[in-house]
């Protein structure tokens, strides 16, 4: 947007550090910069903190163990948001999920050191946390345009609201909008999907409960994941039911996750057309497809899986699962092969253990590295905008390494360094591209992150 464009404005704010979306990236970095001294906005579309982990249902969080699952390798922010959960009996500690049980799915590899947490303890330990930090929460706003002057930094982001037209101006960005739509706005390449352009499938979670837990372990061990993983995961029998139409999509196993209190997590429905991520007409058929499966997938389960015969529907996702949409054009462009291989760089601002995992609508990738993968500060960087970083799903990589660092973890890992970059760029008054990169990593390690 030109300075010279006008909107009328309803009401206006000023911040040092403005952070567009709210989910785990977002709120991690605007209490990481809160805490070291800037005045931080985080501000979010819906009404609630957590995006995917709340509204959208997904958990557990993925592993934050490296892949031996030996090591735990996402620390820092992570770690003292899971010990607050803890003690509210909210979350189990990664340490005490060593994988192949009913909290990892009943699956190992890339499964040891998850997190399970309850959504509710999710939302209001965050506000909890954010009110503690003095970070500025603002919910409802719609994020619709921004101003750029001369030298390409944002001066002010503009919200619509039930009451007109907002706007906030802040010296530093940050877009953990997980479609890159601040960066967009703001005259950044925007990269999306493989090199044919498409991008990975779409789910909808949804929650039961009456499942009995004895039944489904006692077959679970009489059908070891090693030597018996169709039996374990009843790929034959969906195989056959999306054959004969009574499994309504083209997930191929059982993908179902236990909660602390109790419920279950199901990950087994999947929209399988590409869709235009910023077509809401498209996204509306995409979440509308995935409920009507819902009821199919239930009796499925009923019919199929040991102690699912008595399962309820308690609630189903309020915003589609997406896996992959847009992420920039960094600074610099991490790609799989440097994942795999756990290339490290001298600006590493996060460490991670998460396997490649890519979900297309006839197969799923699923490739476990026996090295951690490094995430460079340069990743979260857009091209051409000074005052302006990413966390979350939309940095700098190709699918391949995109599909790595997309789950909370990372996400939470990269907010805590753009958040902490963030604090040190006003403080400094320094451009982000500019900040010394030991100081930031000096202040990362100082605050509980392992960087290698």
């Amino acid at each position: 947007m030109n300075e010279s464009i006008e909107l009328p404005v309803n009401r206006e704010y000023d911040c040092d550090v403005l952070v567009v979306g709210a989910g785990v990236a977002g709120f991690t970095a605007a209490v990481c910069a809160a805490r070291r001294g800037a005045r931080v906005i985080l501000v979010d579309k819906n009404g609630c903190i957590g995006g995917s982990a709340t509204t959208g249902l997904v958990g557990p969080f993925m592993s934050v163990m490296d892949p031996t699952g030996n090591f735990q390798v996402v620390k820092g922010f992570l770690d003292e948001f899971i010990q607050r959960m803890i003690e509210k009996n909210g979350a189990i500690h990664p340490l005490e999920c060593r994988g192949g049980d009913s909290y990892s799915a009943y699956r190992t590899p890339g499964h040891i050191g998850v997190v399970p947490f309850n959504a509710e303890c999710f939302k209001f330990t965050a506000e909890e946390i954010c009110n503690e930090s003095k970070v500025k929460i603002l919910y409802h706003m719609l994020l619709v345009e921004v101003s750029v002057d001369d030298d390409k930094r944002i001066t002010r982001a503009y919200f619509a609201t039930k009451n007109g037209i907002y706007s906030i101006a802040a010296k530093v960005f940050i877009d953990t909008t997980g479609d890159a739509d601040l960066s967009k706005l703001s005259g950044a390449k925007i990269l999306f999907g493989n090199e044919e352009g498409r991008t990975q499938v779409s789910s909808l979670f949804f929650i039961v409960d009456n499942v009995d837990k004895t039944q489904l372990d006692a077959y679970m061990e009489k059908h070891p994941q090693s030597t018996d993983h169709k039996a374990r995961f009843f790929i034959d029998e969906i195989a056959k039911g999306r054959q004969d139409g009574t499994f309504p999509c083209g997930r191929h196993v059982f993908s179902a996750f236990q909660s602390p209190n109790g419920m279950w997590r199901i990950n087994m429905t999947q929209y399988d057309d590409q869709i235009d991520f910023n077509d809401p007409e498209q996204v509306t058929g995409a979440e509308i497809e995935c409920r009507t499966q819902i009821p199919k997938i239930i009796s499925f389960l009923k019919t199929h899986v040991p102690g699912f015969s008595n399962i309820r529907l308690v609630h189903s996702s309020e915003m589609l699962g997406v896996r992959e949409s847009g992420r920039i054009e960094g600074e610099y462009y991490l790609t799989g092969e440097e994942v795999a291989q756990g290339t490290s760089f001298p600006d590493t601002i996060a460490i991670i253990g998460d396997s490649i995992d890519i979900h297309t609508n006839s197969k799923s990738i699923y490739v476990t590295s026996s090295l951690p993968a490094h995430i460079p500060y340069r990743s979260l960087l857009p091209k051409g905008i000074p005052n302006l970083i990413v966390a979350g799903r939309c940095l700098s990589a190709d699918q391949i390494a995109h599909s790595a660092v997309r789950v909370m973890p990372p996400c939470f890992a990269t907010g805590q360094a753009a958040g902490t970059a963030a604090a040190i760029a006003v403080a400094s008054h320094t451009d982000l591209k500019k900040i010394d990169i030991p100081e930031l990593r000096k202040a990362l390690s100082e605050d509980g992150a392992y960087l290698g």
